[in-house]
């Protein structure tokens, strides 16, 4: 789903017979695993914002325009009734 290809991050280890690693090169196998943990969840946002745009366009966009509709139709009806005569002055007035 990524646009791009995979892309495989370097982090600094030792042999098990050398030295333990320094801070700093603890520090940047930290911040790479939180790229690459950061990656991830930006890819799975990416995935979710798709689908609630289809969502939208198939589920909610046609549920604005038939509201749309609906509330057109009520105007037309009360626009008819305010024209008959049969309305007292004060139904006409509110």
């Amino acid at each position: 789903m990524s646009r791009h290809p995979q892309q495989h991050i370097v982090q600094i280890s030792t042999p098990k017979n050398k030295a333990v690693l320094s801070k700093s090169q603890k520090e940047f196998n930290r911040l790479i695993q939180k790229i690459e943990t950061l990656t991830d969840e930006l890819a799975e946002l990416r995935n979710v914002a798709q689908k609630i745009q289809l969502r939208i366009q198939t589920d909610y966009r046609p549920l604005v325009e038939q509201h749309a509709q609906l509330r057109a139709d009520m105007v037309r009806v009360f626009d008819r009734a305010y024209e008959r005569s049969e309305l007292a002055k004060i139904e006409k007035k509110n």
